[in-house]
């Protein structure tokens, strides 16, 4: 329940990114307070159904829509976010409007990839250890190598991380001097 409290929280933050746990547990538990609310609304208009009208219980469902259109922005903002975990802009939402199924399908293949594991233009890697964020490796030109640059599990020949040859593991996180910028660009 930490998780859907936590979106919540995060009302309106359409920046970052946000875990695929995150993304799925909030939509577990608004799916499951949307088909209470629905449950209840139909339980409770029952008694309506004879009425002359017809519309006798119409007014109830308006809990249902408040709590609808209030978790909408809510919603919005944890997909734009998990697409940013996964690279995308937050555009790719747009997707979901294909008819036929066929934009759902996309946006559930979307929302479940998984995220970036480095540092992405939206922000560091959610599932990181609070405080570590691992160097980028730049693809720069190295001469002498195949195609001109640096081989993939290779470290840049200049920069702040320049180290001699390939590394297996990334090297410990130290803080440059500096303000921190929120984007990560890597070119």
């Amino acid at each position: 329940m930490s998780w859907y409290a936590g979106v919540l929280g995060n009302y309106a933050v359409f920046s970052g990114r946000a875990r695929r746990r995150e993304y799925w547990m909030f939509a577990f538990y608004h799916a499951a307070a949307l088909l209470v609310l629905w449950l209840l609304t139909m339980a409770l208009s029952f008694p309506f159904r004879d009425s002359i009208d017809g519309d006798g219980g119409a007014v109830l469902v308006i809990p249902l829509a408040l709590y609808y259109f209030g978790t909408l922005v809510p919603l919005l903002a944890v997909t734009v976010r998990r697409l940013h975990d996964t690279g995308r802009s937050g555009v790719w939402l747009l997707m979901g409007l294909i008819p036929g199924g066929v934009g759902a399908i996309i946006m559930i293949v979307l929302l479940s990839q998984e995220g970036d594991p480095h540092p992405n233009r939206y922000g560091p890697d959610p599932k990181a250890p609070q405080g570590f964020h691992p160097p980028l490796v730049a693809q720069q030109p190295v001469p002498g190598a195949p195609g001109g640059f640096a081989q993939p599990g290779s470290y840049a020949q200049s920069g702040p991380y320049a180290q001699p040859g390939p590394v297996a593991q990334p090297a410990p996180y130290q803080p440059q001097p500096g303000p921190r910028h929120p984007s990560y660009r890597i070119e």
